[in-house]
């Protein structure tokens, strides 16, 4: 009696406060405190990461100078060798946070709490349930890859890996809202998203052809589902067509405005300028063609991830005027360009990842970037030289690739698989990516002065700095315990969300049972795979990738993926019925009575057909909107 009236007790609490938290008023202000708060202390800690404050002028300093000019109204900046290699995206949000008075770090994490709004608002749309919506954004919100040094850095791939994100949920909410959804103004709001995010990718990275296949998994994946299912064109296929195309196509209208204005707005401001239209010659143009041409060429043994070694070199300098310009330069021994990422010193060659800066540097060297114009029409010859030796015989090549591929020439399938395995491993194992240098890094007063212009949140000097350092010390205990947690999670979870999606797709009753969170679960598994697969490629090519800020975005696709899969296999699969909808295999359902079989396809029909805010996944229970 004793022991059962506690029990009792708790139990009736927990009932009254349930009960509490299913009244709409107290649930969805409980979550937007949340939502406000989880916010409000993910910045704080953000701000806290000391920044290495990259001083390399091709990436860090380039950031910084090209968003001081852009607020100063002057563009990129006079024309050189380094305005156009990178695409201008990171300068424009740099140059945004400094004119809304917003901290870069917490602008950047802003970013990321709309991606982990965007992977809450998934669940909610399509399970109704705040309870699963909420825990959802919190874990996506805390991930401790945007609070380690790899994200306090003035580098672009944590923003990146917030908009891959975005741009993922965002195309599934556009085909949610179009296949399922009665509100058409929502699918139009997350199409224009969906444009805005694209053009993010483009402009924040030089991977823009990269995004195709993940695009078009993101949106089509939902409505190849239904139609596979439902084969709507069977009844009156030119009306289903007709009422497809009227929703379809605004929606389409809406998402290309938002993609093609800001890159339209990049390429317009390069062709007044710099007389160019290109949003970064290192993504496509004159001189990648003239350096995938290089790279054809077939001369002494190839080296690991040395995309133009000397021979190849010394067999172009003899059939190309103009890549004997720049024969002074690379083949200077002290060049430092050719000692980047070489483990074999002094024999070392020009990497993957650097070649392009010695050849650039070379070109200016021989007068090549007085303009734009100038260095296409350098490089432009350059390629055609070395595309007439190779068609004349004078040069062995290879076959010549689209340029964003022509490194799949130099590699094999077994070396990118070994990379693939080995990245993912890491990104699984979160190696290194939660890391915090706390230690003082050497920069000089005008170096960090040049960083206080942009971002006035940096400390302007060392006392400063060693005051933020005392602080991050003072809380490191709150980073480490976020640490540790995500640490032991992520791979576990990851992992569940494998087995549970393919245990949904594996059989019949499973895909029967699979709802659209399953679309979105391979959508954003697709992402990661995709993006662990370019930088596999890039590691197998041209130099070491596995390093933590290259994968970043796999690593925040992969956790958006783990909720989105753990939820929908939890919901459908339901626990206590695993075994049999594993075992539901063919000849299982072969066995099945017909009408038992076309009875569990209609009510999983009309959880595909159910219009938004009516019931949620399980018919079992009331709509509560506090659950």
């Amino acid at each position: 009696m004793t022991t059962a009236t506690p029990t009792r007790a708790l139990t009736m609490g927990w009932r009254r406060l349930r009960a509490l938290f299913e009244r709409p008023v107290v649930a969805w202000s409980a979550s937007a405190l949340v939502v406000v708060l989880s916010t409000a202390a993910t910045i704080v800690m953000r701000l806290r990461v000391q920044s290495p404050l990259g001083q390399s002028p091709y990436d860090g300093q380039l950031y910084i100078r090209q968003a001081r000019s852009i607020l100063g109204q002057h563009w990129l900046d006079g024309y050189t060798n380094l305005t156009l290699v990178k695409v201008p995206g990171y300068s424009i949000f740099i140059a945004v946070c400094n004119w809304l008075g917003i901290p870069l770090k917490a602008g950047e994490q802003l970013v990321a709490i709309l991606a982990a709004l965007l992977v809450a608002l998934c669940l909610l749309v399509v399970t109704k349930r705040l309870a699963v919506a909420v825990p959802a954004f919190v874990a996506c919100a805390f991930s401790p890859i945007y609070l380690s040094t790899w994200s306090a850095d003035f580098g672009r791939d944590a923003l990146f890996a917030s908009i891959s994100v975005i741009l993922v949920t965002s195309l599934f909410l556009t085909s949610y809202y179009l296949v399922f959804g009665r509100a058409f103004g929502w699918a139009l709001a997350t199409a224009g998203l969906a444009g805005l995010s694209l053009a993010g990718y483009v402009l924040i990275r030089e991977e823009g052809v990269t995004v195709v296949p993940t695009a078009l998994v993101a949106v089509g994946a939902l409505p190849l589902m239904h139609a596979l299912r439902h084969r709507p064109w069977r009844e009156g296929g030119r009306r289903w067509a007709g009422r497809a195309a009227r929703r379809v196509v605004p929606s389409a209208l809406i998402l290309a405005v938002g993609m093609l204005g800001p890159v339209g707005i990049v390429l317009a401001a390069n062709k007044s300028v710099y007389g160019i239209a290109t949003t970064s010659e290192l993504a496509s143009g004159a001189f990648m063609d003239a350096y995938a041409q290089w790279q054809r060429v077939e001369a002494g043994e190839p080296k690991f991830r040395v995309p133009i070694n000397e021979e190849q070199r010394e067999a172009v300098y003899e059939v190309s005027p103009t890549a004997g310009l720049l024969a002074p330069e690379l083949e200077n021994r002290q060049n430092p360009w050719r000692f980047s990422g070489c483990y074999t010193v002094p024999n070392c060659d020009y990497q993957g990842g650097w070649v392009t800066w010695a050849i650039r540097d070379a070109a200016a060297a021989a007068g090549a970037f007085g303009s734009a114009a100038e260095s296409k029409a350098f490089f432009e010859k350059l390629g055609r030289e070395i595309a007439d030796a190779c068609d004349s015989g004078e040069l062995n090549c290879r076959i010549k690739l689209p340029s964003a591929v022509q490194p799949l020439t130099r590699i094999s399938f077994a070396q990118v698989v070994e990379s693939f395995v080995r990245l993912t491993g890491s990104t699984l194992s979160s190696r290194n990516a939660f890391q915090h240098i706390n230690e003082p890094f050497g920069i000089s007063p005008e170096a960090r002065a040049e960083f206080v212009a942009v971002a006035p949140e940096v400390p302007a000097n060392e006392v400063e700095a060693a005051l933020q350092r005392m602080d991050f010390r003072d809380h490191e205990w709150q980073y480490k315990t976020v640490n540790v947690v995500y640490w032991l999670l992520f791979p576990v979870a990851v992992v569940l969300g494998v087995v549970l999606l393919g245990a949904l797709l594996a059989s019949r009753r499973g895909r029967a049972t699979a709802g659209p969170l399953t679309a979105l679960g391979v959508a954003l598994l697709f992402a990661a795979v995709s993006r662990l697969g370019l930088i596999s490629i890039v590691d197998a090519a041209d130099y070491d990738a596995d390093q933590s800020r290259y994968l970043i975005p796999a690593h925040a696709l992969l956790l958006a993926f783990a909720v989105v899969a753990i939820v929908q296999g939890l919901s459908a699969l339901d626990l206590k019925r695993l075994g049999a909808v594993v075992r539901g295999s063919r000849e299982d359902d072969r066995r099945a009575p017909a009408d038992t079989r076309k009875q569990a396809e209609d009510v999983v029909s009309d959880e595909w057909i159910r219009p938004l805010g009516s019931r949620p996944i399980d018919d079992r229970t009331p709509v509560r909107s506090g659950r």
